[in-house]
């Protein structure tokens, strides 16, 4: 009887250690695949993201991501937000997962990368006998709201690898001389040489707003002045960039209200007087008429608020069961 009794007891042991480690392998798989599923949903929430700031509004549910961990997704906007906050939401097919993640997604505003001048060039070229200045001061002399004119503060309004024999520049403009040439940043090149798809794949919820015109070319390429581009005030200037080393042709446009930025190009003006700043690697013709009238508000807006972001909001992340 005792030895019955002991290797009963045995079995009863090895049995209750078997259990065990078959629940704890189990609960683990669990764990991992459950793991995995947050995972995949938060993924799927930034895909939200880099998809919503280019079109910015309410969004069906949608597919979002690629198998085996794909999701779908909806955004809907916050009330009283005034259409600066978005409530983000990703489910999966139940087999997969209950559980629903959901953030909010707030919008803002940013800009792109430029020297505070002006006009920035390797050169400028002028009409023969020419006597109006291809480069003024919008509004007068005044620099910011200091009151304080750019020679005042020591200030280049105009920044140029080789400097003019006879500037023809107005009162309060100042010209300096750089030692290598201005190009755009890479990141910022990429950047507006993506097309939307791959800004939807590769940019962390960055895409340029609605004034914002890219456009590529190649070296010795000549491309025309988008037909609508230029605002028609300083309060609705538009932006500009031509990369691919091309010479934009921008004459015979009168007004135009923004900036212009030429990656690695040259920049023909004859006939345009642009409200803003020019930023051109090559060089710029101003031509008989052409000139920069230089707004430093405009400069401010491009470099500030011509882009738009996305972001997910800190500490609005919830889980729930679907």
């Amino acid at each position: 009887m005792f030895v019955l009794f002991v290797c009963l007891s045995v079995a009863v042991v090895v049995q209750t250690l078997s259990v065990i480690t078959i629940c704890a392998g189990r609960t683990a798989v669990d764990e991992s695949t459950g793991r995995q599923r947050l995972e995949e949903k938060d993924d799927a929430l930034a895909l939200l993201r880099t998809q919503a700031v280019a079109r910015w509004g309410s969004m069906p549910w949608t597919v979002v991501g690629q198998p085996p961990g794909e999701a779908e997704g909806t955004v809907e906007e916050i009330l009283g937000s005034q259409g600066w906050a978005m409530k983000a939401t990703v489910r999966q097919e139940p087999a997969l997962s209950r559980g629903v993640v959901s953030a909010w997604l707030e919008r803002g505003r940013d800009g792109i990368d430029l020297p505070s001048a002006g006009l920035v060039a390797a050169a400028i070229a002028a009409a023969a006998g020419r006597m109006s200045p291809w480069l003024v001061l919008e509004g007068g002399t005044a620099v910011g709201g200091s009151g304080a004119s750019a020679s005042e503060t020591g200030e280049a309004i105009a920044r140029l690898r080789t400097l003019p024999a006879e500037p023809l520049v107005g009162p309060g403009v100042t010209i300096g001389a750089m030692t290598t040439a201005w190009k755009l940043d890479g990141g910022w090149r990429k950047f507006f040489e993506q097309n939307e798809a791959e800004l939807a794949d590769t940019l962390a919820g960055l895409a340029p707003g609605p004034a914002v015109t890219a456009i590529a070319g190649r070296p010795g390429e000549t491309l025309l002045l988008p037909e609508q581009w230029g605002g028609a005030s300083a309060d609705e200037p538009s932006l500009l960039v031509v990369t691919g080393a091309a010479t934009l042709d921008a004459r015979d446009r009168g007004d135009l209200y923004g900036v212009i930025v030429v990656d690695e190009g040259d920049v023909l003006l004859e006939g345009s007087r642009l409200h803003g700043a020019l930023f051109a690697t090559g060089s710029v013709d101003f031509g008989a008429t052409g000139a920069v009238a230089f707004l430093r508000s405009i400069l401010r807006w491009a470099t500030d608020r011509s882009l738009v972001r996305a972001r997910l909001v800190p500490g609005t992340r919830g889980e729930s069961l679907g």
